[in-house]
């Protein structure tokens, strides 16, 4: 696939593909989340990493995931110790 054509499917969002050591997959850097789920994700990407907050949160293919769901309707959930910013949330005290 041509890159322009791959970038203007993400949205133009920023990102980066790179070989990982984990079992030969491809991993995919998204700038936000939003990118991330307006993004179609090519097959070979097995992990993605999201910028959010200036913390990056890991993100493996998953057909049952609820954490992150793409454009294209892939699904993934966390590849590290899960929180809630994984699922987009986040923490908010209300005072009564």
């Amino acid at each position: 696939m041509d890159r322009r054509v791959f970038l203007s499917l993400l949205g133009g969002g920023a990102l980066t593909i790179a070989n990982t050591a984990v079992a030969g997959a491809e991993q995919l850097f998204l700038a936000s989340r939003q990118v991330a789920e307006a993004a179609y994700i090519p097959e070979e990407i097995a992990l993605l990493q999201v910028l959010r907050d200036g913390q990056i949160y890991q993100y493996v293919r998953d057909a049952e995931g609820t954490a992150l769901v793409c454009r294209d309707g892939s699904s993934w959930s966390p590849a590290e110790a899960p929180n809630l910013l994984h699922w987009g949330g986040g923490c908010r005290w209300y005072g009564g």
